[in-house]
Order: C-alpha cells, then sequence, then structure tokens
C-alpha cells in the first residue's frame, strides 16, 4: 500500500504544478513595392515601441543612403538612382490596435503621399522595394518664353544673312550689267569712229 502512495503523491504535485507554454506569434507582412522619382524619402510611423530593426539592406549598383529608426518612426533616404530594398520589424509585448501609416516623397515637384494600415497585431514586418529613376522636368513659363524668345532671334538672324546675301547677289549682278553695257558703249562707238574713218577714205578714193 505505502508503495501505491508515493507514486499517486507524485503525479498529483505534477499535476498542479504550471506548465510551460509555448507559443509562436505569426507576424503580419506588408509588403511596399514603389516606383519613386530621385531623390526619393519614406517613413514609416507606428505606436511607440523600444523593439525596432532596420535590417537586411541592399542595392542593385553602389547608391549611397541613409537610414534611421527610432521608437515611433523608421525613416529611409535614396538621393541616387536604383533600387533598394530593406526590411523593418517592429515588436510589441501584446497585439497592439493602431494606424501604421506611411509617408512617401518622391522627387522635387511631387507632394507627400500617405498610406495607412490597420494593425491590431504584435509582430509587424514591412518589405519595402524602393525602385528610384531621373525625375522628369518639365520647362517653366520663363524657360518656354526663353526658347520662343531665342527662336524668333534665331529666325530673324536667318532672315536678315538671307537678305545680305541677296542684296548682296542683286548689287553684283547690277555691276556686271552696268559693265556689259558700258563696254557694248564703247564698242558701239569705236565701230561708229571706224565706220566713219572707212567712208571718208572712201570717199576720197572715188573724188580721186
Amino acid at each position: 500500500m505505502k508503495r501505491l502512495v508515493l507514486p499517486l503523491v507524485l503525479l498529483l504535485f505534477l499535476a498542479v504544478l504550471p506548465k510551460p507554454s509555448f507559443s509562436y506569434i505569426i507576424p503580419h507582412i506588408y509588403t511596399l513595392d514603389l516606383p519613386l522619382y530621385a531623390p526619393a524619402r519614406i517613413t514609416i510611423n507606428y505606436a511607440y515601441t523600444n523593439n525596432v530593426s532596420v535590417r537586411d539592406i541592399s542595392t542593385l549598383g553602389q547608391s549611397m543612403y541613409k537610414y534611421s529608426g527610432g521608437p515611433t518612426q523608421v525613416e529611409f533616404l535614396a538621393e541616387d538612382i536604383d533600387t533598394y530594398s530593406f526590411t523593418v520589424e517592429i515588436w510589441y509585448t501584446k497585439p497592439v490596435n493602431q494606424t501604421v501609416t506611411v509617408g512617401v516623397w518622391s522627387g522635387t515637384a511631387q507632394p507627400m503621399q500617405g498610406l495607412a494600415y490597420e494593425s491590431h497585431f504584435e509582430h509587424l514586418i514591412f518589405h519595402v522595394t524602393l525602385r528610384v529613376t531621373e525625375e522628369p522636368h518639365f520647362p517653366t513659363e520663363q524657360e518656354v518664353a526663353k526658347a520662343t524668345v531665342a527662336q524668333i532671334a534665331d529666325e530673324l538672324s536667318q532672315y536678315y544673312n538671307q537678305s545680305r546675301q541677296l542684296t548682296e547677289s542683286i548689287s553684283q549682278i547690277t555691276i556686271t550689267v552696268s559693265i556689259l553695257a558700258l563696254v557694248s558703249a564703247i564698242i558701239s562707238i569705236v565701230s561708229l569712229l571706224v565706220v566713219g574713218v572707212l567712208y571718208r577714205s572712201l570717199k576720197r578714193s572715188v573724188q580721186t
């Protein structure tokens, strides 16, 4: 009987001991793939936590970038033309109801764009890809006016050059015609003189 009591006591003791619980927290994953113009900037804003990491940063080229992370915000700056990838991981000790906001700046002419994500999780992961290209340039009113004035000035210059060439050609033709007329007049005078001399000579011959 005593042999049975001891095992029963051990079983009861083990039954009342707290059982360790092992639970795996499944992260909630967000994927952002953004085409942007240089310089590009993105911020991820979230509820306060000291457990934040920015990792797995990579680029296709050798471009430079800057990033910072804090209890409420992660910021990433990309000034060169390239493709940037990185991961932001956020942990809480328990699920937190919040709205995670993402601010996106693209180039120098476009306003900030905002994204919002409702979350009630304790583990968040953001996989971010920034495809940064050159910002297109659209001419301003001053640049258009300046280009128009330059084009008009160029056309006037071409017209002036063509008019000058035409005037010079006409002048040369006029001079040539004048010279030909003078030569023709001289030839006519000489011809008349020759005819007169011949006429006189012939008249004298007849009289004798």
